[in-house]
């Protein structure tokens, strides 16, 4: 499942570093020098790799370093993760042309009879009972695509936050 890192979130990476730098007067700053010696924009050119490829490293670096279960809490940091809610957002939605409430309760009315009263055993249970719906079918080639999207975008949500320190750390020096 790891392969959804292939070329997007190494491109993303890439992207963001020079997006910064020439937003930064990096780029712009090196071609708008009146003065400027063949010798001079090589040396500029080359700061700006060397730094935009440290930058990158130690963003792969500390993205391999964060567990699931951190990225999963920096992600969901101010919300509930969809499976932990996925039932009750289901019976309060009244209209969805996908299906109907009446067919969605009664497929799952053991789930819905089982739900807990309190709502941290509630988001615990839900969470546990759209695992198991997702285990059955996450062989099929949409739900494997989804999985692997939704890893992508935490993972690029992840190096932004990476990849804004490490240009903190850099500016503060």
């Amino acid at each position: 499942m790891k392969n959804y890192r292939d070329n997007e979130l190494k491109s993303y990476v890439i992207a963001a570093i020079l997006m910064y730098f020439i937003t930064t007067n990096g780029i712009s700053g090196i071609l708008n020098k009146d003065d400027i010696s063949i010798l001079q924009f090589v040396i500029d050119l080359l700061n700006v790799a060397i730094i935009s490829s440290s930058i990158y490293a130690f963003v792969f670096v500390l993205d391999s370093v964060y567990g699931s279960d951190l990225k999963r809490t920096l992600v969901f940091l101010f919300t509930d993760e969809p499976g932990q809610t996925i039932f009750d957002s289901i019976k309060k939605k009244k209209s969805d042309i996908r299906f109907s409430n009446t067919d969605v309760e009664k497929y799952y009315k053991d789930v819905f009879a089982q739900m807990p009263e309190d709502k941290k055993g509630r988001k615990i249970y839900q969470n546990q009972q759209w695992y198991h719906i997702y285990h059955q079918y996450r062989d099929i080639e949409m739900v494997t695509t989804s999985a692997k999207d939704f890893r992508l975008c935490r993972d690029i949500f992840i190096s932004t936050i990476n990849i804004f320190f490490n240009y903190k750390l850099y500016m503060s020096f």
